[in-house]
């Protein structure tokens, strides 16, 4: 196999592992078992969870076959070609794909480094009818025109780093690199690192300098996710950089400039932060200048079709009227995100061509409340904890069917199924 010509590292920026930073110089397997490259203390991990190796001029992350599954950047994947500032969850462990080469740029989505002047691949751009999709749509595209921070609010899983990507793919700068920062997997000790960069020397260990995030980002578009959860020392660097447009590496003299366009997003009531002491009011004045509001699922069930259409249309299932009846009866707490993993379950779980409510998973909002859990489960698998929801809705509602299965957020229909799959005792109705 060619050699990377590249380094790249693996950091582990939360969570316990057996080391904190692992070179992918050579093929290497992360997972629970004492024998891997790097060892995850977490048990929500396959003991062999994922394997990473160089292919020429890319690394690519391959699951193999975990339980719980392998997320990048948000989304559940099974291979991928990584790219620089790339977050990798694995269960509560996260972890951050750094890659420097000589001369080039690594841009999120571009499957490997580009040179100046070359222009990455677009994401998919957001796609929806409702009125309330469509105003924030708008208000995307009159963004992309300025230069101005932009401020994307909206709860888990509305699309903030798709709309992100758009404005980004929309602007004067779309030829330049996306990076993205996801400011809540970051130590505030690591925090003006990650953003500024270092000197050689900066630190024990620090044996050669190192591009921040900001740098990399020049002619571009830096994207920070969930700015509510940086502390108050990170939001006074950050604003510092805002107001003037110079920051310093860790460990340097000079200051520097970086011509980079910031897109920012959260899920947090900023304004209560502020009346908190919890966050600074001036960064919020430096960060709403352009603010876009995102609405969540519930608000615009009639684009559910066109996720389906988009997610399904290569697997060759097809949805009918009932499914998509099934999925529009939801309450989605998790948003386009929780919808995307569970079409992809059901498509998992669905031999033939025709999908049906049964491959789909309990409701999110459903689970908890039905097994009257206060505190954070152990993770388990999905088919634990849709038994032990049913039994529990079974017992609240004293075995009847129709009932529970109105507790559960399905159909009478599904739940019989899933009593049968489960092997629980036949409920009366």
């Amino acid at each position: 196999m060619a050699s990377s010509p590249f380094v790249a590292r693996l950091l582990v920026v939360q969570g316990d592992a057996s080391i904190r930073e692992l070179t992918l110089d050579r093929p290497r397997v992360v997972g629970r078992g004492d024998g891997n490259d790097l060892v995850l203390f977490d048990s929500a991990a396959s003991r062999r969870h994922v394997q990473i190796e160089p292919d020429g001029t890319r690394i690519l992350l391959r699951d193999l076959g975990s339980t719980n599954g392998t997320f990048v950047n948000g989304r559940r994947i099974q291979s991928v070609a990584l790219q620089d500032g790339d977050e990798v969850a694995i269960g509560g462990i996260r972890l951050r794909f750094r890659a420097s080469t000589p001369g080039a740029t690594f841009v999120v989505g571009s499957g490997g480094p580009a040179t100046s002047g070359s222009r990455p691949q677009p994401a998919e751009p957001p796609i929806g009818r409702s009125v309330q999709f469509l105003k924030a749509r708008a208000l995307a595209e009159r963004a992309a025109q300025s230069t101005l921070p932009v401020l994307l609010r909206g709860e888990t899983g509305t699309g903030k780093e798709v709309f992100a990507h758009f404005i980004h793919s929309r602007s004067a700068r779309a030829a330049g690199p996306f990076i993205a920062l996801h400011a809540a997997a970051i130590a505030p000790g690591l925090f003006e690192g990650e953003l500024f960069g270092h000197e050689r020397g900066a630190f024990t260990g620090a044996d050669r300098g190192r591009e921040g995030l900001i740098a990399r980002a020049a002619s571009g578009t830096l994207f920070l996710d969930e700015v509510g959860e940086l502390p108050l020392e990170s939001q006074v660097k950050l604003l510092r950089v805002l107001e003037s447009g110079e920051y310093r590496p860790v460990g340097g003299a000079a200051a520097r400039r970086s011509d980079f366009r910031l897109v920012a997003a959260t899920n947090r009531d900023l304004e209560a932060a502020v009346r908190a002491g919890q966050f600074r009011s001036d960064l919020l004045f430096r960060l709403n200048a352009f603010e876009i509001a995102l609405p969540p699922l519930r608000d615009r069930l009639d684009d559910i079709p066109l996720f389906v259409t988009r997610w399904t249309s290569a697997s060759g299932k097809r949805a009918d009227a009932s499914f998509l009846e099934a999925l529009r009866r939801r309450p989605w707490p998790g948003n386009v995100r929780e919808l995307l993993h569970a079409l992809e379950r059901a498509m998992l779980l669905c031999e033939g061509e025709d999908l049906a409510e049964e491959h789909l998973p309990l409701p999110c909002a459903t689970l908890a409340a039905s097994t009257g859990e206060t505190e954070r489960p152990q993770p388990v698998s999905i088919e634990e904890a849709e038994r032990a929801a049913i039994e529990a809705a079974l017992a609240r509602t004293g075995g009847v069917r129709s009932a529970a299965a109105r507790l559960l957020g399905i159909s009478e229909p599904t739940l019989r199924k899933k009593v049968r799959l489960y092997g629980l005792d036949e409920a009366k109705g």
